[in-house]
């Protein structure tokens, strides 16, 4: 194997073998680390992925390849971090997030001020959670906390489940 040329070995398109080119015959690592470690990126299996990834790490001798892979990781790290795609993921988990957190603060300043059966509770958390427009909960929230009776609450509530 230590005499096979690292390219030889991206050809063959085996992952696991990929892992193993830190013991081949290396002439272009700028090249050669960064296309195996983007190949070894795509393994869908994420405990695979990490791995094929750590066994490259460990089989490599020179110092400045190993180099060359941890800047070639922290790359695609960054640059996916960049992507569009990440992007929208991210903001839809914060919105997502913000949402539940105002769901949660509604239905925490509830039932501090009032008593209602659980079943209530329920109905009230399921009618929430179709809400989708943060100042729309912002709003409920507010009108949670200045309500004088849960029947004021739940009034508002309808009112802007049916918009």
């Amino acid at each position: 194997m230590w005499q096979m040329p690292a390219e030889d070995l991206l050809t063959l398109g085996c992952p696991a073998l990929l892992a193993l080119v830190g013991q081949t015959q290396v002439v272009q690592p700028e090249a050669v680390f960064p296309a195996v470690v983007a190949r070894l990126r795509q393994e869908p299996d994420r405990e695979r992925q990490h791995q094929l990834l750590t066994t490259l790490l460990a089989l490599i001798t020179e110092e400045e390849w190993i180099h060359m892979v941890e800047r070639a990781l922290e790359l695609e790290e960054e640059l996916m971090a960049e992507s569009p795609f990440l992007r929208r993921i991210q903001e839809k988990a914060r919105t997502a997030g913000s949402l539940t957190a105002w769901q949660r603060a509604i239905l925490e300043t509830l039932a501090v001020r009032f008593t209602f059966p659980e079943a209530v509770r329920d109905s009230m958390e399921q009618r929430l959670a179709t809400i989708t427009d943060e100042a729309q909960l912002a709003t409920l929230h507010t009108v949670a906390v200045q309500s004088t009776q849960l029947a004021d609450f739940l009034a508002a509530l309808e009112g802007i489940a049916q918009e």
